[in-house]
């Protein structure tokens, strides 16, 4: 199973692997297979976030209950998420609403599928996903340790360090990879020590580029999130495992402690200690 931000952050989903998100804006997100152009999507909105003074379960569940009855629908209960659902058809395409209660915030989520989609089960199968997405609704908080799915923004901002540090454009960050000159370039960065170890954004872009590298040269390697109580930090996890590198905090650790960094080594020695890890 995948981990979506949804909202600014605050909230988390659980989805199959076989979804991608995309980010629409700061409180949408959708989520699709990305298999062909009309596929299903489902989106998840954070449409508002009650005080907790003003907050009452009571006024929202009685809120709900109206809402739904003018949908001619009935309100359910999952866990700890109070949501009615109802049906829509716009030009042949059909919509799944849901508005959701969770906590202090309400919730939209939509389960698009597409009339150019003709195969039936893509209904029951997109409902399925959707509600088992609802029921995973949950607080980024509390989970101490959580991997997650980067956002578009994350992945813009790696390709953005990168292209700063290789000083190309992003059209020729492909021909720096196959070149070799992007492993070059990383290394006379470190070697030369043009920089000072206090600017942190500087060493968080090297560990980025080291990161890209281990991407290219072992593409078994894909980027991700961790978001714990001390922070939110790009990572890289390994193809169906959990365990995740942290290739910024391996740069800037070896940095801070005056050790010399052979990258073409240190790419090896890392993917080696990896595969050992966890038994292959």
């Amino acid at each position: 199973m995948k981990t979506f931000e949804i909202g600014i952050g605050r909230m988390v989903i659980k989805a199959p692997d076989y979804y991608y998100c995309e980010q629409e804006n700061e409180e949408t997100v959708m989520l699709s297979r990305q298999e062909e152009d009309d596929e299903p999507e489902i989106r998840f909105t954070v449409i508002g976030v009650v005080p907790v003074e003003q907050f009452s379960a009571e006024d929202m569940l009685a809120r709900f209950r109206d809402e739904a009855a003018e949908k001619n629908t009935e309100v359910r209960q999952v866990q700890d998420k109070v949501y009615f659902s109802y049906r829509k058809e716009y030009d042949g395409d059909i919509i799944y609403y849901y508005q959701i209660s969770y906590l202090n915030s309400i919730i939209s989520m939509s389960a698009c599928v597409y009339k150019e989609c003709t195969d039936e089960t893509v209904h029951s199968t997109i409902l399925k996903d959707a509600e088992q997405m609802l029921e995973s609704i949950d607080l980024l908080e509390n989970s101490k340790f959580v991997v997650i799915e980067p956002k578009d923004t994350d992945i813009d901002y790696v390709v953005d360090s990168v292209c700063q540090l290789l000083k190309v454009e992003e059209e020729e960050v492909g021909d720096y990879y196959e070149s070799g000159k992007a492993l070059d370039r990383l290394q006379v960065l470190l070697d030369d020590k043009l920089f000072r170890l206090d600017d942190l954004v500087y060493l968080e872009k090297l560990g980025l580029l080291f990161g890209s590298l281990i991407r290219y040269y072992y593409q078994e390697f894909s980027w991700a999130v961790i978001s714990d109580e001390y922070g939110r930090e790009l990572v890289l996890r390994f193809r169906g495992h959990e365990a995740v590198s942290f290739p910024i905090s391996m740069i800037r650790k070896r940095l801070e402690e005056g050790e010399h960094i052979n990258v073409a080594e240190l790419m090896t020695d890392h993917y080696d200690s990896v595969l050992a890890n966890i038994g292959q």
